[in-house]
């Protein structure tokens, strides 16, 4: 009895030493990373070898040189994944890939930036048209909102009731948020949904009960419209082509047409019962513009409108 206890404690000693030896052969293996000497800034970003964020320092003053390497396939992946629902990964050898030709048919480059803008870098992404679905929404949201500013600072939209000191507080508030989700990691994610709640809350102020604005205060929507035009531009999500026609004459004659069209609709609308044909053909005509590329959105008594 006392030889096989004895046994197991030599059989048990070997494995904690090879245990030991193997660890110390990987410690001493693994790449240590040694904290530069330059420029510090407020950014940190995640380090795969210390597994921690850590401060990015600049070798030069203001000048970030990024390095990307390639698929590692014979080490665990710095980043997430794209996969398919059900975490089933795209491959040739399993068909399952999508090429850009398919992906285009149905989605554009802004909605993929979209979707990986609403995820954190380092997470995966499962590609479903559920997900797609949600990138999209989010991109059509900020895009009409944005034109619905600029609308109103044009003059064009005179619906809502603008809180401007809500509004230049809730931007002041986004920046800050948005600067420190981006120099937290890059974690777009909180950024993105910091923006999003801006839009909610200018969206509010804009469409409010639908009643005619009795305040002027455009400084405060146009900061609002500038800032997300250009935070939007640096995350690469690039506005609404905008017609080359675009010009002052243009705007004047759908501005005239819009306001025949508006006087029209309301006569309908004032009618008892309402004139279906004339407003069917209101709505025919918002159709034809919109091929145009043109989009008009009608209110309870007027009417705004925007380049696609």
């Amino acid at each position: 009895m006392e030889i096989m206890n004895a046994t197991r404690v030599t059989h048990k000693s070997i494995r904690l030493c090879k245990r030991f030896v193997n660890t110390e052969a990987r410690r001493r293996n693994r790449p240590e990373w040694v904290k530069p000497v330059g420029h510090q800034t407020e950014v940190s970003v995640y380090n795969p070898i210390t597994k921690c964020k850590v401060p990015l320092i600049l070798k030069t003053k203001n000048i970030l040189k990024w390095y990307i390497c390639g698929p590692t396939v014979y080490d665990s992946a710095h980043i997430g994944h794209a996969t398919l629902k059900g975490d089933v990964k795209m491959s040739k050898s399993l068909k399952n890939t999508i090429s850009i030709q398919d992906y285009l048919e149905n989605y554009s480059a802004n909605h993929l930036r979209m979707l990986c803008l609403l995820s954190h870098y380092r997470n995966g992404i499962e590609f479903t048209d559920e997900v797609m679905q949600t990138a999209m929404s989010v991109t059509k949201k900020l895009d009409n909102f944005i034109n619905d500013c600029d609308n109103y600072v044009a003059g064009r939209f005179k619906a809502g009731e603008i809180d401007e000191n809500l509004l230049f507080t809730t931007l002041h508030d986004t920046r800050s948020r948005v600067y420190s989700a981006l120099a937290d990691d890059f974690d777009t994610s909180k950024a993105m949904h910091a923006i999003i709640n801006l839009v909610r809350i200018g969206n509010k102020m804009l469409h409010q009960d639908n009643t005619p604005s009795h305040s002027n205060n455009v400084s405060a929507v146009a900061a609002v419209s500038n800032y997300l035009s250009n935070i939007l531009s640096k995350l690469g999500i690039s506005q609404s082509t905008k017609s080359t026609a675009e010009n002052r004459q243009v705007e004047d004659i759908i501005d005239h047409f819009l306001n025949f069209r508006r006087a029209v609709r309301i006569r309908a609308l004032e009618q008892n019962p309402k004139d279906t044909i004339l407003l069917k053909e209101c709505d025919n005509v918002r159709k034809c513009l919109s091929t145009c590329g043109i989009t008009v959105k009608d209110h309870q008594n007027d009417a705004s409108w925007s380049w696609k």
